[in-house]
């Protein structure tokens, strides 16, 4: 009877395994929209957003076909991992579109400017158009990375801080979530879907916002409000 039986399981694991080769493919293709977009309309169908979702799909259907147990993790060790993760791949992103010329001159290229300036005493000025930067956007934030200027400046610099300190929002994530649940394990869930957030991944690779560094930072206020530490 077993014998029987046998062959009529093969098809669940067969579209299983093609599941699993289409799930890599998508991946790689992720990975490539994610290092080589260049935002033209004709590559719309390539977004980065769309192939995330694809891979969602497949990783979806997948588990359902076939489920296999989650292994025990623990969650504050998943997403210390999240977070390093997040943080060395969208740095290698953001540097390599750079490379590529994939950046913008306006938008990147203020901000690189502005900390230049700032980095050799010449006050927080930018001709991008040529004006007082504090009167276009106040940004005090900047100075932060003035030390960084003094060693290595450029571009690479703001590109990967700004993937650097969004990534880090994960951990205010966790924590904010944790406080609310009780539960590390579903808090770490929300980390983790911080991390994958499209959104996110969108304004990190749109070059360097002084705005954007807010997210990180909004978050971990809110848990400090929400774990009772205004400190």
């Amino acid at each position: 009877r077993a014998n029987r039986l046998a062959p009529a399981g093969r098809h669940p694991v067969i579209v299983a395994r093609l599941l699993d080769g289409a799930a890599i493919l998508a991946a790689a293709g992720l990975a490539l929209a994610l290092a080589f977009w260049t935002g033209r309309r004709e590559h719309w169908p390539w977004r980065p957003e769309h192939l995330f979702l694809l891979l969602l799909g497949l990783v979806a259907l997948r588990v359902w076909l076939a489920p296999r147990p989650i292994p025990a993790v623990r969650p504050r060790r998943a997403v210390l991992v999240g977070v390093a993760a997040y943080a060395v791949v969208f740095s290698f992103v953001t540097v390599t579109r750079h490379l590529t010329f994939a950046t913008h001159a306006l938008d990147l290229g203020y901000y690189v400017q502005l900390v230049w300036n700032l980095a050799r005493g010449a006050g927080p000025y930018v001709s991008l158009p040529e004006m007082h930067a504090w009167g276009d956007h106040l940004s005090p934030i900047m100075y932060v990375f003035v030390p960084a200027f003094w060693l290595v400046p450029g571009p690479v610099v703001l590109l990967i801080a700004q993937s650097v300190a969004l990534a880090l929002g994960g951990f205010a994530v966790f924590g904010l979530a944790r406080a609310r649940l009780g539960d590390e394990r579903p808090a770490a869930a929300f980390a983790l879907l911080y991390l994958v957030n499209p959104s996110l991944h969108g304004i990190n690779v749109r070059d360097v916002h002084a705005a954007a560094l807010a997210i990180p930072l909004l978050l971990a206020a809110f848990w400090a409000v929400e774990a009772g530490r205004p400190w």
